[in-house]
């Protein structure tokens, strides 16, 4: 069965972090046969494991990671301190993105 054309969410299927060129990732897609080594996968677009938005390039800090995680979901110390800020601006209504009205669609329309 072929695998799905899209970008695929990579997760380590086997290997360790040691030996991070050993390791083999396959999409965490359900309906997704995709299976790769990581040498062929280093450089290539993924998705992130966690948010399931943010594409990724895997590198070699990704490839050692069992899941990976774009910077905004990893858990580094500053990343949470941007994500803690990120939710008290958005607590408090600033910067929040504001949807378009129906009459300025139309007008443009």
């Amino acid at each position: 069965m072929p695998s799905l054309n899209h970008i695929h969410t990579y997760i380590r299927k086997s290997g360790n972090e040691r030996k991070p060129y050993e390791s083999i990732f396959k999409c965490a897609d359900p309906y997704c046969t995709h299976i790769a080594d990581a040498k062929s996968i280093k450089d290539k677009a993924s998705i992130c494991s966690k948010c399931k938005t943010a594409e990724i390039v895997m590198n070699v800090t990704q490839l050692k990671l069992a899941r990976p995680r774009c910077e905004e979901c990893s858990n580094k110390p500053e990343n949470k301190q941007k994500q803690q800020l990120k939710k008290t601006l958005e607590a408090l209504d600033i910067f929040k993105e504001e949807e378009p009205k129906e009459e300025q669609i139309a007008k443009s329309e």
